[in-house]
């Protein structure tokens, strides 16, 4: 029957108590570290979509601050005349150039018409049904107006001098074009931009803009499926602008998000397996040299058994167990040689008195025979 040294057994139960500690241990690190990179990830998203939200903010509430500003300078006043002079015309071509403005600006009079703009030929256009407005000030979000190419973002204001009724409208547009830049998809994040707390949002990608469901219950959802693959997702705080209101969600590949954890799962195999070799390394040396003693002790006995020479000692070395061991084996062997010793002298004397018996009852049968003899011839 096949079994295991006792070193071997040794060096697998120790290997496997290492194992199960480093096991342990790195399972430990795993699930902190993990923990943390997943706050990581979720609050760099986080970051990412205030970036992008703050960045869309600062523009439109960069220009909505200059519209209002600018419906009080006393060239606006040529409103109320039509812009005869033009004076409002060259203004707003001025502005447009100094703030290297985006879109255009349009000047419109009470009755809807377009007395003034920068862009060209399309004066005495009527005043667009998405910018009429009796708000001092309305952010119309993306639509689209016949005179002009593409979507648009406009900012529009009422022209309303001092003790005087509405005189007209001051409109400034942004491109829509210029807003899908900087939501454009980039090789970590997908956005979207979700407006007015509407329960659907326009998701950014490199095949296009697709629509998306995205209602209140975002943080709720761990993960998001887009296409074929999945993707960690937060979204910015609201951002407020006049009556309008919108947030921007960051979206992060599930693959592209697991590469740190797959990263900490590398090194900490790689750290396992630096501290685990070298341990099992010592632990079978460490066997090893717990067994040799036994061995040798072992290997004693079987001399003994081979030549029954009881004078046969186990070299001891150190003050240990085993120690104790060869030197009690060796107290043993020492005492059964002297009993040995003493039971041959013992059977040595038993056979010479054997021997004697023998002789003398030889001896006695011969005299007795003599004597009969005698005997016999007496009687003859």
């Amino acid at each position: 029957m096949s079994r295991f040294s006792l070193s071997v057994r040794l060096t697998l139960f120790f290997s496997f108590i290492v194992l199960l500690v480093t096991v342990t241990l790195s399972s430990v690190v795993f699930y902190q570290f993990g923990e943390k990179i997943n706050q990581q990830i979720s609050r760099n998203l986080t970051d990412i979509a205030d970036h992008k939200a703050a960045e869309i903010n600062n523009v439109l509430l960069f220009e909505r601050t200059n519209l209002l500003s600018w419906r009080a300078s006393s060239v606006m006043l040529d409103v109320v005349v039509d812009d005869l002079d033009k004076r409002i015309n060259t203004e707003l071509k001025n502005l447009k150039q100094y703030y290297q403005l985006k879109g255009d600006l349009y000047v419109f009079n009470a009755t809807g018409n377009l007395i003034a703009s920068t862009q060209p030929g399309v004066l005495k256009t009527k005043l667009p049904e998405a910018w009429q407005t009796k708000k001092d000030y309305q952010l119309v979000f993306k639509h689209e107006v016949p005179f002009i190419k593409g979507n648009v973002i406009a900012h529009v204001t009422q022209l309303k001098p001092p003790q005087l009724k509405m005189q007209g409208y001051l409109v400034i547009t942004h491109s829509w074009d210029d807003i899908m830049k900087i939501l454009a998809p980039t090789y970590s994040s997908n956005f979207a931009l979700r407006k007015s707390s509407e329960v659907t949002a326009e998701l950014f990608t490199t095949d296009g803009i697709q629509t998306i469901a995205l209602d209140d219950d975002f943080t709720e959802k761990p993960l998001w499926i887009f296409g074929e693959a999945s993707y960690l997702g937060s979204i910015s705080k609201p951002m407020i602008i006049g009556d309008f209101n919108f947030q921007v969600a960051a979206f992060m590949p599930e693959t592209l998000a697991q590469e740190p954890l797959l990263e900490l799962t590398k090194n900490l195999l790689v750290a396992a397996a630096f501290v685990s070799i070298p341990m099992i390394f010592l632990v079978s040396l460490l066997s090893r040299h717990l067994v040799t003693p036994i061995k040798k002790l072992t290997a004693t006995i079987r001399s003994i058994e081979d030549s029954n020479d009881l004078s046969i000692q186990v070299k001891v070395s150190g003050r240990d167990e085993v120690a104790d061991l060869g030197n009690a084996f060796n107290r043993m062997t020492s005492q059964l040689g002297v009993l040995f010793h003493k039971n041959m002298v013992v059977e040595k004397e038993l056979e010479h008195l054997n021997a004697n018996l023998e002789n003398q009852v030889v001896e006695r049968t011969a005299q007795l025979q003599e004597t009969l003899q005698k005997l016999k011839s007496a009687q003859a």
